[in-house]
């Protein structure tokens, strides 16, 4: 059989392949919607990139009305207080942009995030909690 025989098939098997992955997308509508705020070796000031990313987490916050938004902040034994005032620097970013002080939990990164990685210990996931 020639090859020009198979190729609506191959169309027909591509256009299932490309619709059940644009499916799987919607897979993740109800996950809980992450934003990770880099800071620098030392630093816990925000800089006008990671502010917009506060931003877009205050927006999406206000336009979500999760059940909490839960604060992890990165810092091993010796980045704990470190990783506190991180904490409170995008806290407190998010409450002047609006969001209910209220929903804010506070959570250390598990060490097993932050293992062998000190990339780990220089961000805050904002992550939103719907349920």
């Amino acid at each position: 059989m020639k090859i020009g025989t198979y190729r609506p098939l191959l169309r027909a098997s591509f256009l299932a392949l490309f619709v059940g992955l644009a499916g799987c997308a919607g897979l993740q509508e109800n996950a809980p919607a992450k934003y990770e705020v880099f800071f620098g070796p030392g630093n816990s000031e925000l800089s006008p990139s990671t502010r917009a990313i506060v931003d877009k987490a205050a927006a999406a916050i206000k336009s979500q009305h999760p059940k909490s938004v839960i604060l992890s902040a990165g810092g091993a034994t010796k980045g704990i207080a470190l990783g506190d005032t991180r904490f409170n620097v995008v806290r407190d970013a998010l409450v002047a942009d609006g969001v209910n002080a209220a929903v804010i939990v506070q959570s250390n990164l598990p060490i097993d995030k932050m293992k062998g990685s000190s990339i780990a210990e220089l961000r805050v996931e904002i992550q939103l909690v719907q349920d």
